[in-house]
């Protein structure tokens, strides 16, 4: 039986935390906060677990799962179960706060988000 020969890793290529669009994971995700904002009212226990539940993706450096998670944030969630239950549920501030955390922490990792 032959073994499929394994692809090497390509030297210098750097890992960037953008969709296809161009558009940053962690603009994206101040981007859902903001819509927050303008509708001057709390964050929703969905959109509070969602976002939640994508700060923690950051902070492991899966950004492709934490654009699905920033993505479902912008869906009505009433009849899905929670991706995370959160109490008491985080103001915009502090999910913005908790973003600039992570952004700091993968920045002094040596990665960007």
């Amino acid at each position: 039986m032959k073994q499929a020969k394994r692809l090497s890793a390509v030297p210098d290529v750097k890992r960037t935390d953008t969709t296809s669009d161009g558009i940053d994971v962690a603009v994206s995700f101040r981007a859902v906060v903001d819509h927050i904002v303008v509708a001057n009212r709390r964050a929703t226990a969905w959109e509070a677990g969602c976002l939640y539940a994508a700060l923690c993706e950051l902070a492991m450096g899966r950004e492709k799962n934490a654009r699905r998670r920033i993505c479902l944030a912008l869906l009505p969630g009433a009849k899905q179960e929670l991706p995370v239950r959160i109490f008491p549920l985080p103001t915009a501030e502090e999910l913005l706060q908790a973003l600039a955390l992570i952004s700091g922490l993968a920045a002094a990792r040596g990665e960007t988000s």
